[in-house]
C-alpha cells in the first residue's frame, strides 16, 4: 500500500516510510493544545431544549436508572457530553448554536476556523443523505451570521466516481454562506483510491497551523468534526467491522477504500479523534439501538462509539435516545 509522509514546511518523505498520518511538526504543539477548548454550551443553547418530560425509571445493576428523554443533559463517565432534544428541528438549532460557538472561539484564538463535515456516498438508502442534509440545513441558517471568509471546510470521505459530498455541501450551504472556493477542500477525483488518499492526506497536512493545529499525537486537528451517525453505527465513512475501523492507532489521516461498490477516500479514526471538538448528530427511532451501543463501550461493531475527542458532544432527539439510560 502506498504511504506518504508530509512534514511542516512542505518537505515530503519517501513513499513507504512510516504511516501517512505521522506528518506534522511537533515544535509548536505544546503552546497550541493548551488552548483547545472552546466555550461551553451556553444558556442561549439550553433555551433550545423543550421542557423536560417525566423520566421513566427502570432497574439497572440494582439501582433505578433514569431513561434519557427530551431535556436530558448529562456527561458519561468518559466525559462525552450528551444532550437530548425533542425533535429534529431542535437538533438543527442546537447544531447551529454549537458550530457558531466553535467558529467564534477558533477565529478569536487563531484567525481561522476548520470544520470536517459528512462524506456522503450518495442516496443509497436515503439514511446517510438525510443526516448530511440535516447538518447542511443547520449550517445554512448561519448565513450572514458567521465569519465564513475565515472558514476552511474538509470532508470525512468521498466516493471516487463523483463529488457527491462536495456538490451536496455546495447546494445546501457553502454557496449561500459565501465560503471562498479556495478554502473548500474536496477529496481529489480522477485517480485510484490509494492516490486520492495520499493526495488528500498531503493537502490536509500541508495546511498552516492557523487552520489546523497539531494534536497531542502530532496529527492535524480540525477545530470541529461535525458528523451524523447512520442507523447502523457508521460514522463518517467508517462502517461497522470494516478494515478501515481497524486502522485506529495507525496514525493515518485518510484511508483508501477499494470494494465492489465503489472506490473511496475516507477520514481515518485517528484523524477524527484528533479533532479539538466533535459534534455527533443522531435522530429518529431507527438509530436508537446504535445510539445506545455508541454511548456504551467502544466497539468496532459500532464505529461511532470510537469517537472520543477532548470534547465530544452528542446531539440527539427523543426518538434516537429512547434506549439510553443516564449514568
Amino acid at each position: 500500500m502506498l504511504s506518504v509522509s508530509v512534514f511542516r514546511g512542505g518537505q515530503a518523505g519517501q513513499a513507504g516510510q512510516g504511516p501517512v498520518g505521522l506528518c506534522r511538526s511537533k515544535a509548536v504543539r505544546a503552546t497550541l493544545v493548551s488552548a483547545r477548548r472552546g466555550p461551553l454550551w451556553g444558556i442561549e443553547s439550553l433555551g433550545l431544549v423543550a421542557s423536560a418530560v417525566l423520566l421513566r425509571g427502570r432497574k439497572q445493576n440494582g439501582r433505578t436508572a433514569r431513561t434519557a428523554s427530551a431535556g436530558s443533559l448529562f456527561l458519561l463517565p468518559d466525559g462525552r457530553d450528551i444532550r437530548v432534544l425533542t425533535n429534529e428541528g431542535e437538533v438543527k438549532l442546537a447544531v447551529a448554536a454549537e458550530v457558531a460557538s466553535c467558529s467564534s472561539a477558533a477565529i478569536a484564538e487563531k484567525g481561522a476556523f476548520s470544520i470536517c463535515v459528512p462524506g456522503s456516498f450518495g442516496p443509497a438508502d436515503g439514511e446517510e443523505l438525510s443526516g448530511a442534509q440535516l447538518i447542511g440545513e443547520s449550517l445554512a441558517t448561519l448565513s450572514g451570521e458567521a465569519d465564513f471568509d475565515k472558514w476552511h471546510v474538509f470532508f470525512a470521505g468521498e466516493r471516487l466516481d463523483g463529488e457527491e459530498s462536495f456538490l451536496l455541501a455546495k447546494k445546501l450551504w457553502i454557496d449561500s454562506c459565501g465560503i471562498p472556493e479556495s478554502q473548500v477542500h474536496p477529496v481529489p477525483q480522477g485517480m485510484p483510491a490509494e492516490g486520492a488518499a495520499a493526495q488528500y492526506t498531503a493537502e490536509i497536512c500541508m495546511q498552516d497551523e492557523t487552520i489546523l493545529v497539531d494534536s497531542d499525537q502530532g496529527l492535524p486537528a480540525v477545530d470541529l468534526l461535525l458528523l451524523d451517525m447512520a442507523k447502523d453505527g457508521t460514522i463518517g465513512r467508517l462502517k461497522p467491522n470494516s478494515p478501515e475501523v481497524e486502522e485506529a492507532g495507525s496514525g493515518k489521516v485518510i484511508l483508501p477504500v477499494e470494494d465492489d461498490d465503489a472506490e473511496a477516500a475516507i477520514a481515518a479514526p485517528d484523524f477524527m479523534n484528533a479533532a479539538r471538538t466533535a459534534v455527533i448528530v443522531a435522530t429518529g427511532a431507527a438509530a436508537a439501538a446504535s445510539v445506545n451501543k455508541a454511548l456504551d463501550s467502544a466497539s468496532s461493531a459500532c464505529p461511532a462509539s470510537l469517537i472520543r475527542t477532548d470534547k465530544t458532544i452528542w446531539l440527539l432527539d427523543a426518538e434516537s435516545a429512547q434506549d439510553v439510560s443516564e449514568p
